[in-house]
C-alpha cells in the first residue's frame, strides 16, 4: 500500500535525471508516513522533498499524504524552501497526523546548477556532485509543529 501512496517520479526532468527508491526499515509494515517527491516549478526549477510522518500506520499515511500535496502547493506558488517548510509547520496543528514530523525540501536551478535547501528536523541531504559526496549540514531547523519552541505531542 506504501507504493501505492508514493508518487511517480519521473526519471528526467528537465536539467535533470531522477531516481528514487523506497525500502521500510520494518519489512512487516504495509503503510506509513515515509514519503519523497520530485515535481517541475514553473520557475524552470526543480523541487525535491523527502519525509516522514511519525507512525507505521493509516493516520500516519494519510498525514503524508496531506504534507506532500501542501508542500507542491505551497512550493508550486513561488515560495523558496525555508518558506515551504515554515507554511508546513504553520498549517501543521490543521493537519490531523503531523504531531511530529520532519522533512527535507530542496529547489534545484538547472540553468544556473545551483541548489537551495531546508531541514526540518529531517537528516541532511547528501550531494552528489563531480564524483564528491558532501552532506548539507546547514538550513537546519526543528521538526514541523516544533518552530515555536512547543512540543506539540500531547502530555
Amino acid at each position: 500500500m506504501q507504493q501505492a501512496l508514493l508518487p511517480k517520479v519521473p526519471a528526467e526532468l528537465p536539467g535533470a535525471g531522477i531516481g528514487v527508491c523506497y525500502r521500510p526499515a520494518d519489512r512487516g509494515r504495509d503503510v506509513g508516513g515515509d514519503w519523497y517527491d520530485a515535481f517541475e516549478l514553473p520557475t524552470g526549477r526543480i523541487g525535491f522533498a523527502a519525509g516522514d510522518v511519525v507512525g507505521h500506520d493509516l493516520k500516519a499515511a494519510v498525514a503524508m499524504g496531506r504534507l506532500q500535496q501542501l508542500l507542491r502547493y505551497v512550493a508550486v506558488g513561488g515560495s523558496r524552501p525555508a518558506k515551504v517548510l515554515q507554511a508546513l509547520d504553520e498549517a501543521c496543528p490543521a493537519v490531523t497526523g503531523t504531531d511530529f514530523a520532519t522533512l527535507g525540501y530542496a529547489e534545484y536551478d538547472p540553468a544556473e546548477a545551483v541548489i537551495t535547501y531546508a531541514c526540518a528536523g529531517h537528516p541532511p541531504p547528501l550531494l552528489v556532485a563531480d564524483g564528491r559526496a558532501t552532506y548539507l549540514n546547514e538550513g537546519r531547523s526543528a521538526p514541523l509543529g516544533f518552530q515555536d519552541g512547543r512540543d506539540p505531542r500531547p502530555g
